[in-house]
């Protein structure tokens, strides 16, 4: 799943916006994911993006062709 947030302190301040379903997060309600975890046992894993200036080169590399 993708959130709003890269690290742990940027979920704690995601859940403190979020906390009273207001505004943006008054749809999301319905379809919260957190309903079906157990949030204590659940494990994250934050990935960075890495050479995002060659996200969009399709030039062949390494003496292709």
């Amino acid at each position: 799943m993708l959130f709003e947030y890269f690290t742990r302190e940027g979920f704690s301040d995601y859940k403190e916006r979020r906390k009273n379903w207001d505004g943006p997060y008054e749809e999301y309600r319905k379809y919260d994911p957190y309903q079906y975890f157990n949030v204590d046992e659940v494990t994250t894993e934050y990935w960075e993006p890495l050479e995002v200036s060659s996200w969009f080169d399709f030039e062949p590399h390494g003496g292709g062709q």
